[in-house]
């Protein structure tokens, strides 16, 4: 739907939505590309569209739950440190114009894109596509369930839970996307994949740790395409249950004892088996 290649040139025509802009970026790229779409969102109905010159038939997708709608992306960065140079501008988008994103010069460039607001992470961009009947489907997709391509963000959707869309009314003549949050994202591409790859999830050595004292606990997880969801039961005894959520995180045994704890794999919309792995905790006194 969009390659990263010239916006001009494919045809494609950009429109703002609300207060929301979006224009072609030529200082990053994903893949192949040789630009990006730089969108400024306010919110989830305030964006940049994408009207496409040929509309494109997914219809042969929507019956394959292998089939997903992927979005390259790189979601705002927020410096948090204050600029005394600024002091109107309680938060500001910082943009790195290295090589890691494209043909950039090297230089660092500094835009503001609110004030008098918090710093506030962007957790879901919001995906409308418009169909050649008319109507409209939608998804919303987390940022947290995203695969890292360097500095860019896959983030993935089964083609079959896009709520609106049909064999019979698949056809896509616009794509509008939008952020939870103020903040520019860089979209640098948008395609269809195919994957069947199994969910796994790597095996965890065990560990001793004090009572009390707070431990980084990483699994490291995989599934191709599939938005992944991990979830952390921390004793098996009073059996397996989703005590905490996230491929990251801290924890503190609170208890002294042995502990087996279960880490679980799942896909975000069921589709694929989860896959699970345990480790053993001394925790001492």
């Amino acid at each position: 739907l969009y390659s990263g290649s010239s916006a001009a040139a494919s045809g494609l025509k950009l429109s703002n939505w609300g207060s929301g802009t979006i224009e072609a970026d030529s200082h990053s790229a994903y893949g192949t590309g040789t630009e990006s779409l730089k969108i400024t969102t306010q919110g989830f109905y305030q964006g940049g569209g994408i009207l496409l010159r040929t509309p494109v038939d997914l219809s042969q997708y929507v019956g394959d739950k292998t089939a997903y709608l992927q979005f390259a992306v790189i979601p705002p960065v927020i410096n948090t440190q204050a600029n005394n140079s600024q002091p109107n501008q309680q938060y500001q988008y910082q943009r790195n114009d290295s090589s890691d994103y494209g043909s950039g010069s090297g230089s660092n460039q500094t835009r503001s894109v609110l004030k008098y607001q918090k710093p506030h992470a962007m957790n879901n961009i919001r995906v409308a596509l418009l169909l050649s009947s008319g109507k409209s489907a939608e998804a919303v997709l987390p940022l947290s369930a995203a695969t890292d391509d360097g500095p860019w963000k896959l983030v993935s959707l089964p083609v079959a839970f896009i709520k609106g869309l049909t064999a019979s009314d698949a056809t896509v003549t616009e794509v509008r996307i939008f952020g939870d949050t103020p903040g520019i994202l860089h979209l640098g591409h948008i395609g269809v994949v195919i994957d069947a790859t199994l969910l796994s999830i790597a095996s965890i050595d065990s560990k001793v740790v004090p009572r009390n004292e707070v431990y980084r606990y990483t699994a490291v997880a995989a599934g191709g395409s599939t938005p992944l969801h991990v979830t952390w039961d921390w004793d098996a005894s009073d059996g397996i249950q989703a005590d905490s959520e996230g491929q990251a995180l801290n924890h503190a045994f609170r208890k002294e004892g042995d502990f087996t704890v279960t880490v679980t794999v799942a896909d975000l919309f069921g589709i694929k088996k989860p896959a699970s792995t345990s480790f053993h905790v001394h925790v001492t006194p």
